[in-house]
């Protein structure tokens, strides 16, 4: 019989300290720019310069807080105004044109336009690079595209945009034809000194820690502002490599794989040697689900330092998610050569040995596990999958003396890091299942409790039967007791988050699902359904912000999308609803829901045959779904279309009751056929 096969290891977390190893040495990565003269260019093209002309220079920090002034001092003869944009702006020209003395101005130099782009940064949403949406142009942008003209006939005088780098790409990417008319881009760096001190400040600011902590939005303006100095050409090697090691190490703590897989690209390609960030580029792959090329990485590391026992674990893993057990068996052996007291390699080995049904084996590393670490919850847990694979349900309750004697003073001083993620529950069930019983049943959990052998496992199981049979309360109960077992139990407090929404206790289940991100932040189930949690109290942008947190840890979940396009609906922000639909959609074609809420969306946009377009896709993967066909009804009447109309809503009336409730009481959209004597017909009948 084929071994059971059982969830994977987790790998071990990414070093995140800075690297001791990187290089002291200083040089630049493309041939070096010359700040005074690229501003000695700059100044020759405005004096040059009668009326209209745009000029972009790339800048921050000091250079562009003194930007204006420096311009001013070495343009005598020209007079230059200065616009500071302090908040999102949609109309650019509307604000130039409403200085008080343009007419007397020769240059104004614009600054704050980031603030108009900011909210616009979605890393990991599948835009462009690390910043892009594909789902709308920044209204500002947007304005400047379809003015450009205007901009040339009513301005007299020449615009300097003093911009940061990522909102020039940003400039390059959405507002292409405005650009195209650009006189010149100048790069202005700050000196050496400056670099130095901007790069300790982020570095001491963006604790590893406090990061996982920020909102969505904290972490893009830090992630953001650590991209801006790394594209400073005269930034010091040694202090570029750091700065890429952490921008790699943040990006994957919040789930931005392929911006953490390009930083570990570029440290590793200026310092080849860098094994610590080898092993991180190898853990993003891994969750990316591109194995083979985190073996590669893992490869490298190892190669590089081969007694870096992470390194082996990690390649055990990816190995392992490969089905090739033996080779991460092979793996994990390499490690606990290294570092014989390493518990997760031997409890991942006990995983691999089990997954090849050599269960004996597996309980014998679990034994090893539990023997260095007594309360490691779980090798506990699988070592009683492997019992319950031997069909030994006596053993199951277990001891451990059986392990190899061990001292845990011999340990080495570099301890490893813990394991980010625990095996998911339902390994005490399987060993239910594999001693006869196939469903495991409330009695079943509550005879397993009467012996003694309940743990944090046992109640969650429990608690999920329960939730199964609608008995929310009592479910409720149980996933108390699982966490009075392990309080950082996230599975535990999201179950108990569900089955006080189900109560319509949201209040209360916000602070479960709370919970539950605090000891699993990237837990997207548990920020989708707290936004949803929210909506439900009225709480729309909060909600929003919930399941766009969701969605930087799972692009392609379309529950998450289809909620978000709700939120927006209800706020009448049709357009980005369509545009979330449209994703949820993208990543689950066959998603009625989506398609009927998109349905909606478009009606109240007044695109009516786009509309029915998209019920009828809702109805080809549901076609009993009522709400389809009253749409489709409401379609018909905004076009006049009466016996359509009629038909419809007779269908949907067919479905559901509910349906002729609304068409009767509350829906104005079918006045206009009110009088007919067909509806009215519809409308009474029993």
């Amino acid at each position: 019989m084929a071994p059971t096969a059982t969830a994977p290891p987790p790998e071990v977390a990414p070093t995140n300290e800075e690297s001791p190893s990187a290089p002291e040495t200083d040089w630049d990565l493309s041939v070096p720019i010359d700040p005074g003269q690229q501003f000695q260019a700059l100044m020759r093209g405005l004096r040059r310069r009668k009326g209209f002309g745009l000029f972009f220079v790339r800048c921050a920090g000091v250079v562009a807080d003194e930007l204006h002034g420096q311009i001013q001092g070495s343009l005598p003869d020209k007079q230059i105004g200065l616009l500071e944009l302090a908040g999102e702006e949609p109309d650019l020209l509307a604000r130039v044109l409403a200085i008080s003395n343009l007419s007397e101005l020769d240059v104004v130099v614009v600054r704050g336009i980031e603030k108009s782009l900011s909210g616009h940064l979605k890393p990991g949403y599948g835009g462009e690079g690390a910043y892009y949406s594909l789902e709308t142009v920044p209204p500002i942008l947007g304005s400047l595209n379809l003015q450009r003209e205007r901009f040339r006939e009513r301005l007299p005088c020449a615009l300097v945009f003093a911009v940061e780098p990522w909102a020039l790409k940003f400039f390059i990417r959405r507002a292409a034809d405005f650009f195209d008319w650009h006189s010149g881009v100048y790069e202005l760096t700050d000196d050496q000194q400056t670099l130095d001190t901007r790069a300790q400040q982020l570095s001491i600011e963006g604790d590893y820690n406090k990061f996982l902590s920020w909102s969505s939005e904290q972490q893009i303006e830090y992630m953001t502002r650590l991209e801006n100095l790394l594209e400073e050409p005269s930034l010091a090697q040694s202090r570029r490599i750091n700065l890429l090691f952490k921008l790699g190490n943040l990006s994957l703590a919040a789930n931005y794989l392929d911006i953490a897989v390009g930083a570990y690209d570029q440290a590793v390609e200026i310092e080849p040697s860098f094994y610590e960030a080898w092993n991180n580029r190898g853990i993003a792959l891994l969750k990316l689900e591109r194995y083979e090329a985190a073996i590669g990485s893992y490869n490298r590391a190892v190669k590089i330092k081969p007694d870096y026992h992470d390194a082996w674990n990690n390649r055990g893993n990816a190995l392992g998610r490969l089905e090739r057990y033996e080779e991460a068996i092979a793996s994990y052996q390499e490690a606990l050569t290294i570092k014989p007291d390493f518990y997760e390699a031997w409890n991942n080995m006990g995983w691999a040995l089990g997954n090849l049904g050599r269960y004996e084996a597996a309980v014998a590393s679990y034994d090893r596990a539990l023997a260095i670490k007594p309360d490691y919850q779980e090798a506990q847990n699988s070592r009683r999958w492997a019992l319950g694979n031997l069909g030994k349900p006596d053993a199951i309750p277990g001891s451990y003396e059986s392990a190899l004697p061990f001292n845990p003073d011999s340990s080495q001083s570099n301890q490893p890091t813990e394991t980010r993620e625990a095996l998911p529950p339902g390994n005490l069930s399987r060993a239910i299942s594999n001693l006869g019983q196939q469903t495991p049943t409330l009695d079943l959990y509550d005879r397993t409790i009467s012996l003694g052998l309940d743990d944090y496992e046992t109640w969650f199981n429990r608690g999920g039967v329960l939730y199964r049979l609608g008995r929310h309360e009592e479910a409720i109960a149980s996933y108390d007791r699982a966490i009075q077992f392990k309080p950082d139990y996230h599975e535990a407090w999201y179950g108990r988050g569900n089955e006080l929404d189900n109560l319509g206790r949201y209040e209360e289940a916000i602070a479960s699902f709370d919970r539950a991100i605090q000891f699993k932040p990237d837990f997207y189930q548990a920020w989708n359904n707290q936004g949803v949690a929210l909506k439900n109290l009225g709480r729309h942008e909060e909600a929003i912000a919930s399941f766009d947190k969701a969605i930087q840890f799972k692009p392609d979940d379309p529950e998450a999308w289809n909620n978000r396009g709700n939120v927006l609906k209800n706020l009448g922000r049709d357009e980005e609803s369509i545009a979330s639909y449209d994703r949820a959609i993208q990543f689950q074609p066959d998603d009625h829901k989506a398609w009927n809420n998109r349905g909606i969306a478009l009606v109240k946009l007044g695109r009516y045959e786009e509309a029915i377009a998209s019920y009828d896709q809702a109805l080809q993967f549901k076609p009993n779904l009522y709400q389809a066909w009253y749409g489709k009804a409401i379609c018909y009447v905004k076009q006049g279309q009466v016996d359509e109309a009629i038909n419809h809503l007779r269908q949907a009336i067919k479905l559901d009751s509910d349906a002729r409730n609304w068409a009767k009481e509350a829906d104005s959209d079918f006045d206009p056929i009110r009088p007919d004597p067909r509806f009215q017909a519809l409308i009474q009948e029993p």
